[in-house]
Formats: structure tokens, sequence, C-alpha cells
């Protein structure tokens, strides 16, 4: 009995200590949001324009208010953050569970369907821009965009379905985000002292023989069909080959492939 209620006082006082913490570090959080919030306002007002196309895939623009994203970045603080993870996890950071989206009216800033998802990502992309610097790392984001954009093709090619729409907008999110790690792991991709060429050489491969695979099972490409897809997926793939002209590109691809499909 003593030894029970000696357990009982130490999860009360240990409950009362994390609860203290949370609300000093909330504290901490809401004086950084505050400042970041009206940087980043100071930051779309000096834009001069009230609407923004805030893609940075040329063939792909996304317009929006500004009004609508000081909107979105006072109730998702986590999109000006100094510090970012990866889109999926800050996606799910505010996500609604059912209970709370059926009583939730107004704008969802959970970003709660598939569009939505595809709308934060976009907007994630965008704010981390900010952050990244637009122009000293448009290379690597073009390139990145178009990498994971040929790579997405294939497998709507092989596979079909929604899915692969709603992921060309989210491709935005996971390059920049990969932008994010070019400069901070500079040692890592940047230089290798050996050639990547055999590396690469092997994922090439490895992608192509997944098309071969996928192609000879599937039933919904008529046959006589399949040699021009193969064909056509291909030439998507020495495209591929022809963006990953370091290993930061070539990690990044396999990166991407082995998550998404």
């Amino acid at each position: 009995m003593k030894y029970s209620l000696l357990i009982l006082v130490s999860l009360v006082a240990l409950g009362c200590k994390q609860q203290s913490a949370k609300k000093d570090l909330s504290k901490i959080d809401t004086g950084e949001n505050t400042a970041n919030l009206a940087k980043y306002e100071h930051k779309l007002d000096s834009i001069g324009k009230d609407s923004i196309n805030i893609s940075a895939d040329p063939e792909m623009p996304i317009f929006y208010k500004v009004t609508e994203l000081k909107d979105f970045i006072k109730n998702r603080p986590e999109l000006i953050s100094e510090y970012t993870e990866e889109p999926s996890i800050e996606y799910a950071k505010k996500k609604l569970n059912p209970d709370e989206l059926n009583g939730h009216d107004g704008p969802d800033y959970s970003f709660s369907s598939e569009v939505g998802q595809d709308d934060y990502y976009s907007l994630y992309a965008y704010f981390l821009r900010f952050r990244n610097g637009d122009k000293p790392f448009a290379t690597q984001r073009i390139k990145l965009i178009k990498l994971y954009g040929n790579i997405n093709s294939i497998f709507e090619k092989l596979n079909g379905g929604t899915y692969f729409g709603h992921q060309e907008t989210r491709i935005l999110g996971d390059a920049e985000y990969a932008v994010s790690l070019y400069p901070k792991n500079k040692d890592d991709y940047y230089v290798k002292t050996y050639n990547i060429a055999a590396q690469k050489r092997l994922y090439i491969g490895a992608l192509k023989q997944r098309i071969d695979d996928e192609l000879s099972a599937n039933t919904d490409i008529p046959g006589k069909d399949k040699p021009a897809t193969k064909v056509s997926l291909y030439k998507t793939v020495n495209d591929i080959d022809g963006l990953i002209t370091e290993y930061f590109y070539l990690t990044m691809a396999q990166q991407f492939q082995y998550t998404n499909y």
C-alpha cells in the first residue's frame, strides 16, 4: 500500500513538472512565433501584390491572396519556424481528428483532405523557400522538382490512380526540404572523393528492372501497347540519369522513390 502511494505521488510530481515545462516552452514559442509572424507579414507586404504565385515550378503556378497567406501562417506557425522538419511531419502536427473536424467551422487549418494536404505542401515549400533563398539554390530546386516529377510520372504510367496527381503538387514541399539539406550537409552531399558512376548505374538499372517487372505483371496495359510504353518510360529514366550529376541528386532520388513508391 505504501509502495503504491509512493508511486502515485511520484507520478503526480512528474506530471506537474512536465506541465510546468510545457507552459514555459509555450511562452518561449509564443514569443518566437509573434516575432516570426511580424517578419513574414512584412515580407509578404513588401512584395507589393494582392496575390502571389507561390509555386517554384514554372509549369504549375499556384496563386494565393496575400491576406490568405497571412492567415495561414497565423494559424500554422510551423510554416515559418526557423527549424523545419520534412513536410509529412510538419503537416501532421495540427491534423484534426474526425471528432474535431465534425464540429469545425470556418477554414480548415488542418488541411485534412487530400487536396488540403496538397495545398499544405505548396505553402510549406513557399515559406521554406523564403529561408533557403530563392536565387542561391534555384538550380538545385528546379533540378529536384524535375527529378521527382520524372520518378512520379513513371509510377503513374505503370499503376495509375489519383495518388500521383496529388504527388505532383506535394513534390514542391519534398523538393524544397531537400534544398534545405543541401548547404547543411556539404561534406556528405557536395563533395565525394570517389566516382559515383557505379552507384548511379546500379540505381538506373534497378529502376529499369522495376519498369520491366511492373509492365510484365500489368494487365491494364494491352500487350500490343507495352513495347511503346516501355520505350517512353525508358526515355524518362534517361532524363533522370541526366539529372543525377552528383551524389546529392542520387541520394535524394533514391530517398524520394523508396519513400513514396
